[in-house]
């Protein structure tokens, strides 16, 4: 009884909205297929290149490393994700609490505020008792003073 149920329920089948079906989703996967193609960096558009650590993130990997684990930092916008396992960081040029600072005038990165402000802002560290410990390939590295002493020759 059931069999005969299936073969009238097969029957009764529109075969063209069975075969708008198998287009549409054939057009969808292929669709998606072209676009992963396109536009995914493991698709036609990979370029190994894009993935290699250039000599300048060398540098700023070496000059965060010389900022202690356990201090307070602000940095501009584009190097934040870099220091973000810390307990305090802020953006540049946020500096609340901060004993360290550093900044990056070769890849320039700064979202949260006008340029104006972050120039006036940087031109002022001195005047708010930072002394720059290291600069290498337009990274900057600013200490407080009450942090440590600052080297000879930098400021």
């Amino acid at each position: 009884m059931r069999s005969d149920q299936v073969d009238r329920a097969v029957e009764d089948l529109d075969m063209p909205i069975v075969m708008a079906t198998v287009l549409l989703a054939a057009l969808l996967l292929g669709a998606s297929l072209l676009s992963w193609l396109w536009w995914s960096p493991l698709g036609g558009q990979f370029e190994l290149a894009r993935y290699r650590v250039t000599d300048h993130a060398a540098v700023a990997q070496r000059v965060m490393a010389l900022i202690p684990p356990e201090a307070a930092v602000s940095a501009q916008s584009n190097l934040v994700p870099h220091l973000s396992r810390r307990t305090w960081v802020r953006d540049f040029p946020r500096l609340d609490g901060v004993e360290y600072i550093v900044v990056d005038f070769e890849s320039w990165g700064m979202w949260q505020t006008t340029f104006d402000i972050y120039a006036a802002v940087y031109e002022s560290l001195p005047a708010l008792s930072f002394c720059p410990i290291y600069e290498e390939d337009g990274l900057h590295l600013y200490r407080h003073r009450q942090t440590g002493p600052c080297p000879p020759g930098l400021e």
